[in-house]
């Protein structure tokens, strides 16, 4: 009698997608000899497509401290009717090696992004610093850069750095009127998670997928 195992491996793959996953080779990598390394994003749901376009430099570089100085253009797009706000880029970040030890956040006030930390986007495990323009990476407020705008901000960082950094994975957090959706990418690499599901979708999917799987294994039984 054979035995399937289809439940446990699509209970697997959801949750792997809900969760997030890392980036791939396509990684940017950032030396003083750069101008600046472009990078880019689509993910589209919905009617709303969250899209854009950023440049990463490095400004200064020292055995301890490394500038980087960030352009985001936002260019996503939303459905008849709706008007910028409605989908929002709230939050971005990066894992970056060698790791960072600390950041320092500096802009000009002009809204967008206003301030950075040392932590994830909620369901993006390996982003290690984010910038946010809400109350934190989780989000909150109606901060962030809307469709059509774009926003420049520098970040500081300390640690113990070489020649060249590299950047990977990166992440954004977007809010829209249909909710919220985190996802990352590499330059040049497609989304690798899309929206987020609500805690309690997450386990009753699960607890879904586990009854159909203890069914089937009862119907093989007495077979």
């Amino acid at each position: 009698m054979k035995r399937t195992t289809t439940a446990p491996k699509l209970l697997c793959a959801m949750l792997f997608a809900a969760f997030g996953a890392a980036g791939n080779a396509n990684a940017l990598v950032l030396s003083t000899s750069d101008t600046s390394e472009s990078f880019s994003w689509t993910f589209t749901d919905a009617g709303y497509t969250m899209a854009g376009m950023g440049t990463m430099s490095i400004a200064s570089l020292t055995s301890t401290t490394l500038t980087l100085n960030i352009t985001l253009n936002d260019y996503s797009t939303f459905p008849s009717g709706g008007v910028p706000k409605d989908i929002r880029l709230t939050a971005f970040g990066f894992a970056i090696d060698p790791n960072t030890t600390g950041v320092t956040f500096s802009d000009d006030g002009d809204g967008g992004m206003i301030d950075a930390a040392l932590a994830s986007i909620p369901s993006l495990k390996t982003i290690e610093v984010c910038a946010y323009g809400g109350n934190n990476c989780p989000g909150g407020s109606n901060g962030g850069i809307w469709a059509g705008d774009e926003d420049t901000f520098t970040l500081t960082l300390t640690g113990t750095w070489g020649n060249s950094v590299t950047i990977d994975p990166i992440g954004f957090k977007y809010q829209t009127k249909i909710g919220s959706y985190e996802f990352v990418t590499t330059s040049g690499g497609p989304p690798t998670t899309g929206p987020v599901p609500e805690p309690g979708t997450i386990t009753l999917l699960g607890l879904g997928l586990l009854g159909t799987l203890f069914y089937r294994r009862r119907t093989e039984r007495r077979a």
